[in-house]
């Protein structure tokens, strides 16, 4: 079977009653959508096999008038005959052959790389094609390399792109990256070399077979020139190697967290690498501020914009909303006193945590966490720094607070904490901008009878730390 994947569907019924227009609206899975969803793929799949994408913007149908009995029994024949006659007036005769290239283009590997790299999430037309972010970066690599090198090196390429690199995608994909692109390349041979040079500066102070082991460790598996190389792409890219420039880059090296043990046992790494980096002429660094690229604000909403819906899956977190700000207090990351979170690491802690509370997962992507970035007032567009680990005293109280829930939501009280996930937690949602803050669409499945006796309201949620409402449709 061929997935076919459409980004937005409206479907319009004018009822004679409104009893009749209620029942439909509420029972929508259970009467239409299969229905609907048999309608397209027969209908989709004769114009596009597996190994072809056809990108439409829009499509009208106008289905008429049916009787109640027509309409239970005849709307999939109906639909699929409205359906291919409208399509075959959008495609050209020719489109399957002469235009089958360029129609291809639109899912391409390179296109949705490039998508997250800028936004943190995917595209719509990604559908469920993208299983492991570093296979995706290196199929890109090996089957459109000199594409993705011409954008990366060009010069409007922001920050968060290569913030992206650095943080979300593991170290031989990092590589891949500096190998790739030669400024960033030439850069990690340049650092090796300058502090080559300086190791020379000590006179005898260290034998030189410690520089070889300093050596081996730069250029080894844990790559410690990646993520300092990743981070100032923009300026080396640029051109710029100025003395600051140089100073900020071997601070960095510096903080690398894992240092080679070497065999002389009364020398240590990091006791070389300061000797070699006070070379640098006492160069001052001035800190970077935790929040690297807080100033990225979100761009205000305008109505003249196109409305981005954005698919989520765990839109079932709104139901738990009124019990996050203790929860966050509880764990020390929410600090009431101050209004603030204390850091960056806390937010992105809470985050991380707000995904194990839906999904039981301890370790997510950024694309899998647009509703909880946006819960925890996190700039959308923002590139998540490398998760921190969560631990178990955290997730307990996690475990607690679903408890809690079940507890005080007498419907569903002999649900276990998987079933409360799998039920409503894990539900597939649509999240847009909005003059008045986000509006979150929740689908709706036939167990949600339950939900109307939450005795807590959801349908509007303000949090502390955050300036904009979400509008809740369940």
């Amino acid at each position: 079977m061929n997935r076919h994947i459409i980004n937005r569907l409206e479907f319009e019924i004018s009822c004679n009653d409104e009893i009749q227009a209620l029942n439909l609206r509420h029972n929508f899975t259970a009467t239409i959508q299969e229905t609907l969803e048999a309608a397209l793929e027969n209908v989709f799949s004769k114009y596009a096999d597996a190994d072809t994408i056809l990108h439409l913007d829009k499509l009208d149908l106008d289905l008429g008038s049916m009787s109640a009995l027509g309409f239970q029994t005849g709307l999939q024949q109906m639909l699929e005959y409205k359906l291919e006659e409208a399509l075959r007036g959008k495609l050209p005769a020719a489109a399957s052959i002469a235009n089958e290239d360029a129609l291809r283009q639109a899912g391409a590997p390179l296109s949705i790389l490039r998508f997250f790299l800028l936004k943190g999430r995917l595209p719509w037309y990604a559908g469920q094609t993208v299983q492991d972010l570093n296979q995706l970066a290196m199929e890109v690599w090996k089957t459109a390399a000199t594409g993705l090198a011409n954008w990366l090196l060009s010069a409007d390429t922001p920050i968060v792109v290569w913030q992206r690199i650095a943080w979300q995608f593991s170290q031989e994909v990092q590589a891949e990256f500096v190998q790739q692109l030669p400024p960033l390349q030439t850069m990690t041979s340049l650092i090796t070399a300058r502090l080559h040079n300086n190791f020379n500066l000590l006179g005898n102070k260290y034998p030189i077979s410690v520089w070889q082991e300093i050596t081996d460790w730069l250029n080894g598996p844990s790559l410690p020139l990646l993520k300092p190389v990743l981070l100032h792409a923009v300026d080396i890219i640029a051109g710029k190697n100025n003395r600051e420039f140089w100073a900020i880059l071997m601070k960095e090296l510096q903080q690398s967290t894992i240092f080679p043990i070497l065999t002389d046992a009364t020398i240590t790494a990091a006791a070389v690498l300061n000797d070699l980096l006070a070379q640098e002429n006492g160069a001052t660094v001035t800190p970077e501020k935790d929040n690297m690229v807080e100033n990225r604000m979100t761009p205000a909403f305008n109505e003249e914009t196109k409305v981005e819906k954005i698919a989520v899956t765990t839109a079932g977190l709104v139901l738990i909303a009124p019990f996050l700000q203790r929860f966050f207090m509880e764990l020390s990351l929410w600090k009431e006193d101050v209004n603030d979170w204390g850091s960056m690491d806390n937010r992105v802690k809470a985050i991380c945590l707000l995904h194990y509370l839906a999904t039981g997962e301890v370790a997510a992507v950024e694309y899998q966490l647009v509703l909880e970035k946006i819960i925890c007032g996190y700039p959308l567009e923002m590139p998540l720094p490398p998760a921190p680990v969560l631990m178990d005293s955290e997730l307990a109280e996690a475990d607690s607070l679903l408890t809690a829930v079940i507890g005080h939501w007498s419907a569903v009280k002999n649900t276990s904490i998987p079933g409360l996930r799998h039920s409503f937690l894990i539900r597939d949602g649509l999240i847009s901008k909005t003059e008045q803050g986000w509006k979150l669409q929740v689908e709706r499945k036939t167990l949600d009878v339950l939900v109307d006796a939450v005795p807590w309201g959801f349908s509007t949620l303000h949090f502390p730390w955050s300036q904009e409402l979400i509008l809740v449709e369940w």
